[in-house]
């Protein structure tokens, strides 16, 4: 079971897998309201966004989409994975005929789709559904839910794996610009866990802000954009997108998949508020009185029997190697080799390992 675990501020968890709170206390968020008022002293009331419509309320409240999916189906034939792409909308798939001779390649230009399948007369057999942003928005929240839901549904049905290694969640408001954030950024109004940032700025208002490292499992990007139709074509808008990776993007992705549609707001504040805390009052505004909240990846503890897969596996070659070495070198010394090898290991055992 995945817990959105909260911060040390409250001690209220998320069960993912029906929604609820295991416990409940206070948020604060009336307490702090001083202290956005301090940051925020002498900030415009209305964003200077153009095409502004004066829109309110906190993202508790705002639709959340999909901006990025990618999913590995592990023990699939293209046959299988042609058909949950058709069920979904995409029948307009292209074979790239000049592609990787590791793999085949298929594209749904129209849809932002590529697909790649490593066949199965190779050491890998897996494909991976890559929906990027223009795809995404034209499934919709829920076709992303739908279309994930079907890759659960065949990968269980085929008794293999499956897995989410990057999973994109957006939101776009006029209640403040790009430049807003980056100021914040500069003042030092934002306290969060990784220090790692970037700033990009173009011509006009191109501005992108990158909180968190590209290679960490979780980063923000914030920035303003004009194209869409969120609030129409040419309306100037600001995303704030957070970007998930690996082990945490998979589990992301099945906790949105878990809640329905009308929560994902609350639970992108819950998440937002998890990573950094923006002592602006406009941040405040976006996000409501949300508590903080993060996606924790529960380590699987070694078993004896996974240890011993990994001794067969890993270690037996190397080990018959050596042995093998040393008992023509010396007559019976491998076995003695052994029986020194074990007895250090009894040594050097750690407190886990006595519990397996």
């Amino acid at each position: 079971m995945t817990i959105l675990n909260q911060s040390k501020n409250s001690d209220k968890r998320i069960d993912v897998e029906t929604g609820e709170y295991l416990a409940g206390a206070p948020d604060g968020a009336e307490a702090r309201a001083d202290v956005f008022a301090e940051h925020d002293a002498g900030a415009p009331e209305a964003s200077p966004l153009s095409g502004n419509t004066g829109v309110h309320g906190s993202l508790a409240q705002a639709a959340v989409s999909i901006d990025t999916l990618t999913a590995v189906l592990h023990h699939v034939t293209i046959e299988q994975v042609a058909g949950l792409l058709r069920a979904n909308g995409f029948d307009t798939l292209t074979k790239r005929e000049f592609g990787s001779r590791w793999c085949e390649e298929f594209y749904d230009g129209a849809h932002g789709l590529r697909v790649e399948i490593v066949p199965r007369d190779k050491s890998q057999d897996y494909a991976t559904i890559s929906l990027m942003g223009e795809g995404c928005q034209w499934l919709g929240s829920a076709g992303v839910r739908k279309l994930l839901h079907d890759v659960v549904l065949l990968c269980t049905s085929n008794g293999s794996k499956f897995n989410v290694p990057r999973f994109d969640v957006a939101t776009d408001t006029q209640q403040f610009p790009a430049a807003w954030f980056e100021t914040a950024l500069r003042s030092g109004a934002i306290e969060r866990r990784s220090q790692k940032h970037r700033v990009y700025s173009s011509d006009g208002d191109g501005l992108t802000v990158y909180l968190g490292s590209p290679t960490s499992d979780k980063q923000w990007r914030v920035y303003h954009k004009t194209d869409g139709s969120t609030f129409g074509e040419g309306v100037a808008f600001t995303r704030v997108e957070q970007q998930f990776r690996g082990k945490v993007a998979h589990e992301t992705a099945l906790m949105y998949m878990a809640f329905d549609l009308e929560d994902w707001g609350r639970i992108t504040a819950a998440l937002l508020n998890g990573y950094a805390t923006v002592n602006k009052r406009w941040w405040r505004a976006f996000v409501g009185s949300v508590e903080k909240a993060a996606v924790v990846v529960r380590r699987v503890r070694s078993t004896v029997e996974k240890t011993k897969a990994w001794l067969e596996r890993q270690v037996a070659p190397a080990l018959a190697l050596v042995v093998d070495a040393m008992s023509h070198a010396v007559n019976g010394s491998g076995r003695a080799f052994i029986e020194v090898l074990l007895m250090d290991g009894r040594e050097r055992r750690k407190p886990l390992q006595e519990v397996m």
